[in-house]
């Protein structure tokens, strides 16, 4: 367990899409308050118990894993391997030199309060294991009150090689706490500076979004340019997103690259290892 400090402001949670979901509970949340006060995180892969501010209902889900203050729950179907490599990329994209502190702590900070959790689900499970923790938690998104859910498919062993639809999920709820840590700038509407460029991409025509909400589409637009940034390789040209590498990407769209490439933010520049390790 590592000892942090930190500042937090208590703000609110703004409604996701499906597969993300931000739901109220009768449970008393967390008082961060407005004073320096000390946090105890784990920074090593193991297995756990399921936490007790999470319903029971997440008992369908045997395989848990804290790291980090975010959560990996995961039925049994899926190989203990596997749900650590997934725990472990997940922890790189928060810490990304493994020194046990996040790359953006105020970022982290909207992570841990969201209780954020990665729910990992195979292929051959019944679709239907969801329903009841959805149902369980409800469907408000009172900010403090939430869980921030991400349901992931287990599909792919080797997350980087190409980058996989899971990695490419696993964004989304970093996304989220960059959204809310920084409104005027990831803010997931047309005022915010991801907006201006979300509408300057669309004009371009370098990203054509995807069959989603308005919020999912500006959520995705910066998923798939930091998921360049991140890709020495590149990237395979999509529908949905046609900058194959990171040279294409900052001269067809400066905006976003700078954003994503811009040292304040924090944002990981390279493929998140599946192995996490704090000396």
């Amino acid at each position: 367990m590592k000892m942090i400090r930190f500042n937090v402001l208590i703000g609110w949670f703004w409604l996701a899409v499906v597969p993300m979901v931000f739901a109220q509970t009768e449970s008393t949340p967390t008082d961060f308050g407005l004073s320096p006060f000390p946090l105890l995180y784990n920074t090593q892969l193991e297995f756990t118990p399921t936490p007790l501010d999470f319903p029971a209902e997440f008992g369908q889900f045997p395989q848990h894993i804290e790291i980090l203050g975010v959560h990996v729950f995961a039925t049994s179907s899926i190989p203990s391997e596997t749900v650590l490599g997934y725990a472990a990329t997940f922890a790189n994209l928060i810490d990304s030199n493994q020194d046990g502190m996040a790359d953006h702590e105020a970022v982290w900070i909207r992570l841990v309060e969201g209780r954020t959790a990665l729910v990992l689900v195979s292929t051959s499970d019944p679709i239907i294991t969801l329903h009841p923790i959805l149902e369980a938690v409800g469907d408000a998104s009172q900010f403090g009150q939430a869980y921030t859910l991400q349901p992931i498919f287990v599909t792919d062993v080797n997350l980087n090689t190409p980058p996989s639809d899971a990695l490419f999920a696993m964004l989304r709820p970093l996304m989220l706490g960059y959204s809310m840590e920084y409104p005027d700038v990831f803010g997931m509407s047309e005022a915010s500076a991801l907006g201006v460029a979300f509408s300057t991409a669309q004009a371009n025509g370098h990203y054509t979004p995807s069959a989603c909400s308005r919020v999912c589409a500006f959520s995705r637009y910066a998923q798939w340019g930091w998921l360049t940034v991140m890709s020495e390789e590149g990237l395979e040209s999509t529908s949905e997103w046609t900058l194959p590498d990171r040279a294409a990407f900052a001269a067809a769209d400066p905006s976003l690259y700078a954003l994503l490439s811009d040292p304040q933010y924090g944002f990981a520049q390279q493929l998140p290892s599946t192995i996490y390790q704090v000396e």
